[in-house]
């Protein structure tokens, strides 16, 4: 999910409109509509904003499928839990984003190799040039 199905996400999530949203984080509307076309993205300093505005974990915007969970005496053992479960899970995402760029990169090796195999095969085949032998 990117920032702006983030911002727009948590928009829907607490009922609100764009005007509604700005005014309650203190930028304009036109700020938040140009976050969720794409235009731009949101600072950290409103992302902090938004945070303290509506009692969310940060980690929401920073970490994917984040559920949105505003912080309540309640959900404050839940929160802990979910804290403990996303360090473990950026450790393995961090593994399977080596182990990509490690094939990836053995994909550009391979495809370079058969790039060099095709230029000499066209290399062998080209006739002699008349006059040249």
């Amino acid at each position: 999910m990117n920032y702006q199905q983030k911002i727009k996400g948590l928009r829907n999530y607490f009922q609100k409109s764009q005007a509604e949203f700005a005014k309650e984080i203190g930028v304009s509307r036109g700020s938040i509509c140009q976050i969720e076309i794409g235009k731009h993205r949101p600072t950290l300093d409103l992302v902090t904003k938004i945070v303290d505005v509506y009692k969310i974990n940060v980690h929401y915007f920073f970490i994917k499928d984040f559920p949105i969970i505003p912080l309540t005496s309640e959900t404050a053992g839940e929160l802990t839990e979910i804290n403990l479960l996303a360090e473990g899970n950026e450790e393995i995402q961090e593994k399977e984003l080596r182990s990509d760029i490690d094939k990836c990169l053995s994909d550009i090796l391979n495809l370079k190799q058969k790039v060099i195999d095709l230029e000499k095969i066209k290399r062998d085949k080209k006739p002699d040039k008349p006059g040249k032998q």
